[in-house]
């Protein structure tokens, strides 16, 4: 792994903090989606029984291309 990986990876922990208290209990997730090293999109599962954070993040990424990008997510 990279410590360009690590930095994204550490964003997704940090955006899954978002969720504490709300998600139980499904864990915490937090995704990133980077096209050539550029944040496209980043979610974090806010609450139990909506989506979560990774189908929020390609969603929120609206009409880009995703051919190429890195999904970043985390499973705490």
């Amino acid at each position: 792994m990279t410590s360009i990986d690590q930095k994204y990876l550490q964003q997704t922990f940090e955006l899954a903090k978002k969720g504490s208290g709300s998600v139980s209990p499904n864990p915490l997730v937090g995704a990133v989606i980077v096209k050539n090293t550029k944040i496209i999109s980043e979610e974090f599962h806010s609450k139990f029984g909506e989506a979560h954070a990774e189908a929020k993040a390609i969603a929120k990424a609206n009409h880009e291309d995703l051919k190429g990008a890195t999904l970043y997510c985390n499973l705490e």
